[in-house]
């Protein structure tokens, strides 16, 4: 058994994932708890763009473990949240969040949903998620 504490990671860069008003997992992790009552510390962050003539845009980013919600942060995309570039408000989102796995092996998932802003069930322009990552630092 190792004493010291064990670090996992996933990431994407340059590959895009597209976003809509259902919940799209955009990212997953296997991270495995040597012990019971392990404490996982999880740092996830994308960089989300979207049309800026349709901005506003509200997203939820969600954290689940093995398919059971762990987490959530909303995100307010605006002009004064993100940045304009070519036409597309780009804006990177940070969570981080302190979780106590199973002992074995763990499946985490990142998970963005588009909220409507139209309540017709649409979003308005395109949203993608760009840059994504996912990290756990497992400590026994």
């Amino acid at each position: 058994m190792k004493d010291g504490p064990s670090f996992f990671f996933a990431q994407t860069i340059n590959s895009e994932q597209p976003l809509d008003t259902t919940t799209v997992p955009v990212l997953t992790l296997c991270v495995f708890a040597e012990r019971e009552h392990a404490v996982a510390k999880l740092d996830a962050s994308t960089q989300v763009v979207c049309d800026a003539a349709s901005a506003p845009h509200s997203l939820n980013i969600e954290l689940y473990r093995n398919g059971t919600f762990v987490t959530s942060h909303l995100v307010q995309l605006d002009e004064s949240a993100a940045h304009v570039e070519n036409g597309f408000l780009v804006a990177t989102d940070n969570l981080t969040w302190a979780d106590t796995p199973d002992a074995g092996v763990n499946l985490y998932q990142m998970m963005i949903t588009v909220l409507d802003d139209t309540d017709e069930g649409e979003m308005k322009g395109r949203a993608f998620a760009g840059t994504r990552s996912l990290n756990a630092t497992v400590f026994p």
